[in-house]
């Protein structure tokens, strides 16, 4: 591996070691197409998603000596590697890098939200940002050790010149808090530079440098560093004024008032001190998904709103906080009777004060959190199953849910939101989402039922937000005993949904939970939805979300069309080999369903075709793998007129999987499992052909998992069985099965078991004398002394 070349080049040859980890860490790998790891049987425990990340666990362990060894080009590798692991993991805020000046020396620094995740341990399994932590522990080690201050001044000085990411600055303004006479007075213009102090990644850190320089900087710098934080609001967009000022005091209030050495920043230090105005200096949450009041305070201040003013405060604290505790509370347990009694007068007083809050000075955007919040508690009164909307609590719930309904807040901030809403994530909270949620919840019972709330329903399933429709289509059952015919039609408009996540909320929550009712108007659906998904992001998942209702449909014979669809994947499953993957793991639970006495025709004609169908299946993905291989016996030679590399990838992936559904359904991975012998000799039958089949592919993995199924297979057919374990062994060699310690003792094992139990076999009939000889002489070839030693007691059968 080249990762573990890196420190033999580092002295040779820095520059290609830092082009080794930019290409390293600039690529992500997501495949989980298995590799060999370890023996050749055991290739099934590692995948190319696996070995990468394994190789960036190398170089990260080398990272260190890099460090040391070659500082400009290191530094330059780390930064590669964080500039990708933000762009590939981490959403980054739309805008530039804000340049500053840094004692004559240009700086950058770019949000990139480290404030959220470089945290904790949050991080510590990502190797990009191990090398930032290894880069931290090699600036502690210099700031601690004395005589290293030329070292430590020429890694400072490579890094504020080489990184832009606010994660870099964020460890640097620390370590200015924690070392200020050798780190902190080397950075201090940081602390007086706007793009820093105004960047939500640094705020906390920059504060607390400051704090720690401030009594040892020259009365100039301390009055750059007021003046650049007064001016911070009138450096904002009127829009985020509110956000600017909270900041400023924030930052202000980090520095000892008897050292402030500006008039303005004295009076408003005071006056902010005097009014227990100053807000903490803590990390910023930039969206509302903060556990704290804190956290949601300072989101709401950034967007604009004046937090502290009476009306928004009194809203906030007072009225929404113990209404926001009840949902906290119950967001996974229902709550008990008197709960809701003593948590309704509260909803009510929000309730009545959101109906007023325009009149009353309160801002839109705080408003719109609190109904959110308002909506959620009565999500998890909707929820209850004794639910009464004649009764006070009902009542209330729907008249509020129903004016949710209406609510601006999700807003759609892009034109692809439906393309990008593939899995079901939302923020929160959101008023209309749990509109949505509290509605449908609420239509489970009669006597809540009304005009209102179905036509409220209709709506919202064409609502502009996608993260809304998805509840309503994942929610459609809830009336379909009492009215299928409105159920049916919701389905048939809400199957034309554009957007892909909606549709496989649909797909898995509704339709495949009617297959048994109405299984050819499912299928129709499940098809039409299957046809149009040909463009959209993320289409495998919808794909085989929908290949998961035909399948039960097509095994189980309920109808035509589906099993069509399902028919034409096995004639050509070449070209459809990620989908057929993915049907096959499907069909395992399949094929041991029904009992032998009495036998159960519905079953054994469900298992009939899911045989015929990996029959169909492996023949053709064997052959076409047969045809990528070059040559026999290099299984990992791949034809230049064959199928390419990734394909071959995907056709042993199938193949493999092929074999593991055989090996699970027989239960030879359970030794606790005791079927019985007309169990066995009914899946020996109708397993039969799919393993000659896959006997011939020559794939150690799957040549172990067919011969430890064969294993169990031996009393159903003792003769038979034999034969296709040498079968097995033959085309096993292709791969170098032979030479894995566990083929041995697995081959070695079921010979053993032979001689003792089923000797005459091998007196009597002359073929199966011969694969013995064969399968033994293929061992000891490959060295196996077990092998022979059996091969030398041979002459014993005759006696």
């Amino acid at each position: 591996m080249l990762a573990d070349a890196v420190a033999s080049l580092t002295p040779y040859d820095p520059s290609l070691v830092r082009d080794i980890y930019r290409a390293a860490f600039g690529y992500k790998e997501t495949s989980e197409a298995p590799t060999s790891f370890g023996g050749r049987v055991l290739a099934l425990m590692s995948n190319r998603r696996q070995d990468y990340e394994m190789m960036l666990y190398q170089l990260a362990r080398s990272y260190p000596a890099f460090l040391r060894a070659a500082l400009q080009d290191a530094v330059a590798a780390m930064d590669a590697a964080l500039e990708s692991y933000v762009s590939h993991e981490h959403s980054r805020p739309a805008q530039e890098a804000a340049e500053f000046d840094l004692d004559g020396k240009r700086a950058l620094v770019l949000a990139d939200y480290s404030h959220v995740w470089d945290k904790g341990q949050s991080h510590r399994s990502e190797y990009a940002v191990e090398l930032l932590d290894h880069m931290q522990r090699r600036l502690e080690e210099l700031a601690d050790r004395q005589g290293s201050a030329a070292e430590l001044n020429d890694l400072l000085d490579t890094l504020v010149q080489t990184c832009r990411l606010a994660c870099v600055w964020r460890r640097l303004l620390r370590l200015g808090s924690r070392y200020p006479n050798q780190i902190g007075v080397r950075i201090r213009a940081a602390g007086w530079s706007l793009p820093i102090l105004m960047c939500r990644e640094t705020i906390r850190d920059v504060g607390a440098m400051n704090a720690a320089l401030f009594i040892g900087l020259s009365e100039a710098d301390r009055e750059r560093i007021e003046r650049a934080i007064l001016s911070i609001p009138d450096e904002t967009p009127p829009e985020h004024r509110n956000w600017a000022e909270q900041t400023r005091d924030r930052l202000l209030g980090c520095l000892p008032e008897n050292e402030l050495v500006t008039s303005e920043s004295r009076a408003l230090l005071s006056a902010l001190r005097a009014a227990d105005a100053i807000p903490r200096n803590d990390d910023e949450v930039p969206f509302p998904a903060g556990s704290g009041r804190f956290e949601e305070a300072d989101y709401l201040a950034y967007e604009g709103v004046s937090v502290e003013d009476a009306p928004n405060k009194h809203l906030r604290e007072l009225l929404e906080a113990p209404v926001k505790e009840f949902a906290n509370v119950h967001t996974n347990k229902p709550p008990e009777s008197e709960e809701v009694a003593e948590a309704l007068p509260r909803m009510r007083r929000l309730y009545t004060a959101l109906r007023s809050s325009r009149a009353d000075g309160v801002h839109e955007k705080q408003a719109d959190h609190a109904w959110g919040s308002l909506a959620e508690a009565c999500v998890v009164i909707a929820k209850m199953e004794d639910l009464r909307c004649h009764e006070e609590t009902g009542a209330f719930v729907r008249t509020v849910l129903l004016e949710a309904s209406r609510n601006r807040v999700p807003t759609i901030d892009s034109d692809d939101a439906n393309e990008r809403f593939v899995d079901p994530i939302w923020g929160k909270p959101a008023a209309r989402i749990d509109a949505a949620v509290g509605l449908m919840a609420i239509l489970r019972h009669p006597v809540c039922e009304n005009p209102d709330v179905l036509a409220a329903v209709e709506r919202l399933s064409v609502d502009s937000a996608p993260s809304v429709r998805y509840q309503i289509a994942t929610w459609l059952l809830v009336r379909y005993d009492r009215d299928p015919d409105w159920t049916w039609r919701m389905i048939e408009w809400m199957a034309h949904d554009q957007s892909p996540g909606v549709l496989r909320g649909l797909v898995k929550g509704v339709l495949n939970r009617l297959k048994s009712r109405d299984p050819a108007r499912v299928a129709g659906i499940t098809i039409s939805i299957r046809e149009t998904a040909t463009d959209v992001p993320e289409r495998e998942k919808l794909v085989n979300s929908c290949a998961d209702v035909l399948v039960y449909l097509f095994v189980w014979g309920r109808d035509t069309a589906a099993s069509d669809v399902i028919d034409g994947l096995a004639d050509d499953p070449v070209a459809h080999l990620r989908e057929v993957t993915h049907l096959v793991r499907r069909f395992r639970e399949f094929l041991v369903s029904g009992e032998t006495d009495p036998p159960d025709p519905d079953a054994d004609a469900a298992r009939g075709r899911s045989w015929s169908f990996l029959l169909r299946v492996t023949k053709e993905v064997a052959a076409e793998f047969r045809r990528g291989v070059e040559r026999e016996g290099d299984t990992d030679n791949v034809a230049e007129d064959g199928p390419t590399k990734e394909q071959m990838e995907d056709l042993t992936n199938l193949l493999n999987w092929v074999g593991s559904n055989i090996y699970f359904a027989s239960g030879a991975h359970d030794d606790d499992a005791s079927p019985g012998k007309e169990v066995l000799r009914r899946f020996h039958i109708e397993s039969g052909e799919v393993i000659d089949e896959l006997a011939e592919v020559g794939l150690p993995q799957l040549s172990h998992r067919l011969l430890r199924t064969l294993e169990v297979l031996v009393p159903a057919d003792p003769r038979g069985v034999f034969l296709r374990c040498a079968r097995i062994i033959r085309g096993g060699r292709k791969g170098g099965y032979q030479y894995d310690p566990m083929a041995e003792e697995v081959v070695v094992r079921f010979v053993d078991r032979y001689l003792a139990d089923h000797r005459e076999l091998f007196q009597r009939d002359e073929k199966v004398q011969r694969h013995l000889i064969g399968i033994l002489d293929t061992f000891v070839h490959a060295g196996s002394e077990s092998a022979r030693r059996l091969s030398y007691g041979l002459d014993g059968i005759f006696r």
